[in-house]
């Protein structure tokens, strides 16, 4: 990735037109945009639904680097900074020493879906967000044990907070539901960690994370009030088949497997195979270990090998997806449960740790088996990093064309649903919008027709979030454009369209609940700051006691 010789990812250059035109937006008016333009449509509203606020921080690294793909090379090694780091932060706050405290980061990032989210998928927006949550989990813990609110932790909260609520909503939805379910579960069963868990604690936490997901009203106040309105959202026979695509990837031979083979024959690097050398070790770790079956980590490390179970079973049973309430069936992938998976292993290896510090010489050198499991991890994941892709599938090496007639990087995924569906009529003019679309101008056009008359448009996009003079919208084509009526005092032959963008009460709203936000982690910085001052001052004017 870093050298560029090899193809990483499917999604890679579609990331990158959508961060140049954030790039764009930035340079023109300071501000990131919810629209992106090409030769699919214009206004296309891609990052009022899809990780706009990752993206706006993507372009502010593509003006200071000048290239879309250094800034993501720089969030995807971050990315894995990010989660290595919280995975080491958690384990010292266990108890671990220095050097043990390495294994459960080192474990999980050279896990094979971790891997296989970049160099194979492309998934940056899934990647960041899976990245941030140790960090997340280590912040909080540092917090909660803590007297008062101190700058690294709120930093790194705050940080961790707003990516994760402003890249991905599938790991958005999933992540923090299965965050809240554990820590609930967890509090329930750990007396010691409940009682630790004060009304302070929780405001201060609060104090700290609400300002954070506000941070990313601007994009996420419109995609909560007009997801329902989006075309993915109602093609439920898509999801299904997403699904049972998705279901070939994770068969036994695909997830039982010690080796790292790609479960799909043109997906260079895509490798799904569970950790089943440390789950064994975590296992058999626990039969050593049956006298602490009474502590707390030992519950702890039960319940997360459960969890594991149960979401190795969901995965393959498309069923049970299914069944789930909306939008949680929206999962598209099942191998995506992995992530979950993996989180929870690496927490179970920090607690079979924990309890071999605690016991005998000869239960203690059961942590010693963790190290050919770690060095067997590593050597698969430079394996799967080598692989190459099939005899006629040669490495991509650079970037795909978008500006001919290519695969479109928006396309119809959030137009609306809304307005009815009509087939093609050549008989219907075609009138093409033009992209003026990065800078976020009006795009006008003056077309030959009367009023009254329909009109086929490359127009892509949610009238929700549009303001269309001159025309109205009526229809929609299955590809997403837009069908527009002339309005019916246009100019015989000459009529003007204008389409701009919009400013409805998500938008307004959501700007605002960002400005707050932003002001709300300002003033904790200042509070932090302050406080600091002010013990320093203490200290250096308190009696001396000598």
């Amino acid at each position: 990735m870093v050298i560029g010789r090899t193809f990483v990812g499917w999604d890679w250059y579609p990331h990158q037109w959508f961060i140049w035109h954030q790039a764009e937006s930035l340079k023109a008016t300071g501000l990131p945009t919810l629209f992106a333009h090409d030769f699919s449509g214009v206004f296309v509203p891609h990052f009022a639904f899809y990780g706009g606020t990752l993206y706006a921080l993507a372009g502010a690294l593509t003006l200071v680097t000048g290239d879309a793909g250094s800034a993501m090379v720089i969030l995807i090694i971050l990315g894995f900074a990010a989660c290595y780091a919280g995975w080491y932060w958690l384990a010292r706050q266990c108890g671990l020493g220095v050097w043990w405290a390495h294994v459960p980061g080192a474990l999980f990032i050279s896990a094979p879906y971790y891997l296989a989210m970049i160099y194979a998928n492309g998934s940056l927006h899934e990647f960041v967000a899976i990245s941030v949550i140790p960090p997340l989990i280590a912040s909080v813990a540092s917090i909660v044990r803590a007297d008062r609110l101190r700058a690294v932790p709120a930093a790194v909260l705050a940080v961790s907070t707003t990516l994760l609520t402003g890249s991905h909503n599938i790991t958005l939805l999933w992540g923090t539901t299965m965050l809240a379910l554990v820590a609930v579960l967890l509090l329930a069963v750990v007396p010691a960690w409940r009682r630790a868990v004060t009304l302070v604690a929780v405001l201060r936490v609060a104090g700290v994370v609400v300002p954070a997901v506000l941070v990313n009203g601007w994009f996420l106040l419109p995609d909560i009030a007009y997801q329902s309105h989006t075309l993915i959202a109602n093609l439920d026979f898509a999801h299904e088949q997403d699904l049972i695509w998705g279901q070939t990837l994770v068969q036994p031979r695909d997830l039982f497997s010690l080796g790292r083979a790609n479960a799909t024959f043109d997906y260079q690097h895509m490798a799904l195979q569970l950790p089943l050398l440390g789950v064994a070790w975590i296992v058999l770790g626990l039969v050593f270990l049956r006298s602490a079956w009474r502590t707390s980590w030992y519950r702890v490390i039960v319940f997360l090998v459960a969890l594991m179970t149960v979401l190795v079973v969901m995965m393959r049973r498309i069923s049970l997806i299914e069944a789930l309430p909306r939008p949680y069936d929206l999962l598209q992938f099942s191998y995506r449960l992995e992530t979950y998976i993996l989180l929870a292993f690496a927490g179970a290896v920090i607690g079979v740790l924990s309890l071999l510090r605690h016991g005998t010489r000869k239960k203690a050198m059961w942590a010693w088996v963790l190290v050919p499991v770690l060095a067997w991890s590593i050597a698969g994941a430079v394996d799967q990093l080598r692989q190459r892709p099939p005899s006629g599938l040669p490495p991509v090496t650079a970037a795909l064309p978008y500006n001919g007639s290519a695969v479109p990087p928006g396309g119809p995924d959030y137009s609306s649903s809304d307005p009815p569906l009509v087939a093609v009529d050549p008989n219907v003019a075609v009138v093409r919008f033009p992209a003026d679309g990065e800078r976020g101008d009006p795009a006008k056009v003056t077309v030959n027709a009367l009023p009254g008359d329909n009109l086929q448009t490359n127009i892509i996009t949610m009238p929700q979030l549009v303001h269309l003079d001159g025309a109205r919208f009526v229809a929609r084509q299955n590809l997403g454009q837009a069908v527009v009526q002339v309005s019916k005092d246009a100019n015989p032959g000459a009529a003007v369209i204008t389409l701009r963008a919009a400013h409805p009460w998500p938008v307004v709203g959501g700007t605002i609940l960002s400005l707050v936000g932003l002001a709300g982690l300002a003033l904790n910085g200042v509070a932090i700051a302050m406080g600091a001052r002010r013990r320093r001052h203490a200290t250096r004017t308190a009696p001396s006691t000598s």
